[in-house]
């Protein structure tokens, strides 16, 4: 009778505590939609070669190697294992649960591949459609094959972190991690920072330093602050209306068209020269550049580096015009010494606008130069202004933001550690960092929820002190380093993404018969 009532119990003793379905499909989907479709920058407008159905993914070819169809299989394999449990748990068969996890995969990844037509610097074809299929059948079989150990164990992990978190070690844990994410992210952000200009460089109009990279142009203006600008009054100069031009604490002002044209006319920079000798022909409209003349300071600019430096802030205008549309190529303007040695440079590669400047994060590891493509299409004036705060670099063209965020972070510089990083890539990686900050805290607080049954005050205190002290804190320190102003999506994704962490682990707690002693 002992070994009968043995046998009743002992199920009920191996049965899983908790579900994991749930918190897989949510993981999985938002980690497809955000590694296919980011930067969500869509272009519908956009036609496919010879009006072809985008039903059809274009021609369907796509150049893509082994290591890009193993990455396009890993990425479904959550998506199978946790749809494949789901089903499970609601008793279909495993045939039928087969098919379903196909078809869900393949649709999803059909739908994913049209919707990256219509995102610049996307491809779309019918190989991924094959490889992620495959991916959410691998995650099949992997449950079938290794589901209940995986799922156990995680399960049993969970129960054991739900017992040690009590209040006093949540509060202990919490405080450890954010220190150690607050120093790294201080760390990280400094290298944004404008430490490492060199003082002995020289300002060049038309070429850099070394004359071996000539421009051929008419430039009319050029201006140099050592503060960044702001949205409305950057659109408001690069409209073309000078008579309503802000008032700016220029630390350089140069109009070609003046009188004087080789001089600044705050006179706190060196006055231009001609480098090799002055051109035979004067344009009164401007400077006219042909390729076998430039300007050069000859003198360092080390009081503007030094300011620029200091402030880590900086803005350049400049108004000018492409001789060569579509196929010049050369620097416009540059701060530099040598082909090797840059503080900043502006260039023109046939028709796009190149920009780069010197960063710690730019100089090692890094592909940082900010292409802007088909801006010189024509030979008509374009105004132009760059400008950076600390941390993000705004372009505005005649009276127009580049709608494209250049944002360095610590992201960028926990990124570089992995792999070489790039201009297109700078706002995940602002986001990937955030979520590996605050996303870990939102599971912690959801795990230690059952076991802390706190009073209405201490609630509001929690909430206070879990949810929004750190995002604020973590703020105030990347905008000390920096020096940038403060960023509301910086604190609504931060905490977001808090929230996010703390609903994600109990997407499943409805199904959960986890029990605590105590």
């Amino acid at each position: 009778m002992s070994e009968t009532r043995i046998q009743t119990i002992e199920p009920q003793a191996i049965s899983r505590p908790s579900s994991w379905s749930n918190r897989f499909l949510i993981a999985a989907i938002v980690g497809i939609l955000f590694l296919t479709l980011f930067p969500f920058r869509f272009d519908f407008q956009s036609k496919l070669p010879g009006n072809t159905s985008p039903f059809f993914l274009g021609s369907g070819v796509k150049t893509a190697g082994l290591m890009d169809a193993f990455l396009n299989v890993l990425l479904f394999i959550p998506l199978g294992f946790g749809l494949t449990e789901k089903l499970r748990e609601r008793r279909m068969s495993r045939t039928a649960s087969f098919f379903m996890v196909f078809a869900a995969g393949a649709i999803l990844s059909y739908g994913i591949e049209i919707t990256q037509i219509y995102i610049p610097m996307r491809d779309s074809g019918w190989e991924d459609v094959f490889t992620n299929s495959t991916g959410s059948i691998v995650g099949f079989l992997v449950y079938e094959l290794l589901g209940v150990l995986i799922i156990d164990s995680l399960s049993a992990l969970e129960v054991a972190l739900r017992s040690w978190l009590t209040l006093k070690r949540t509060a202990a844990l919490l405080v450890l991690y954010f220190l150690f994410w607050f120093t790294i992210s201080a760390i990280f952000q400094k290298q944004t920072r404008l430490s490492n200009w060199e003082p002995d460089s020289l300002l060049v109009v038309g070429n850099e330093a070394t004359g071996q990279s000539p421009w051929q142009g008419l430039i009319q203006k050029l201006q140099i602050a050592d503060h960044a600008i702001s949205d409305a009054p950057a659109i408001e100069l690069t409209s073309g209306h000078a008579a309503q031009e802000p008032a700016f604490a220029w630390r350089a002002d140069y109009d070609f068209s003046s009188p004087t044209p080789l001089q600044d006319s705050k006179q706190l920079l060196p006055s231009l020269s001609w480098t090799p000798a002055a051109p035979l022909s004067q344009n009164w409209n401007g400077l006219a550049l042909d390729g076998k003349s430039w300007l050069t300071s000859h003198v360092a600019v080390a009081d503007l580096i030094d300011r620029i430096r200091e402030t880590n802030q900086f803005a350049l205008h400049i108004v000018c015009a492409a001789a060569q549309p579509h196929t010049g190529n050369g620097h416009i303007v540059s701060i530099s010494r040598s082909t090797s040695f840059a503080d900043l440079t502006l260039r023109q590669e046939e028709s796009s606008l190149v920009f780069w400047f010197r960063s710690p994060l730019s100089v090692k590891r890094a592909i940082l130069a900010w292409y802007v493509p088909n801006v010189f299409t024509d030979t008509q004036k374009r105004d132009i202004l760059y400008s950076y705060d600390g941390a993000d670099l705004s372009l505005y063209i005649n009276g127009r933001k580049i709608r494209r965020p250049y944002r360095l972070g610590p992201g960028t510089a926990l990124a570089r550690l992995l792999h070489q990083v790039r201009p297109a890539e700078l706002e995940g990686y602002n986001d990937i960092y955030y979520a590996l900050v605050f996303f870990p805290v939102g599971i912690i607080l959801g795990l230690a929820e059952p076991r802390i049954r706190p009073s209405r005050v201490a609630i509001v205190l929690a909430i206070a002190l879990d949810f929004l002290l750190p995002v604020f804190l973590l703020e105030f320190i990347l905008v000390r380093v920096s020096g940038r102003p403060v960023s509301g999506w910086n604190l609504f994704l931060s905490f977001s993404l808090l929230i996010a962490g703390y609903l994600w682990i109990r997407s499943d707690s409805a199904q959960s018969a986890v029990k605590f002693a105590g």
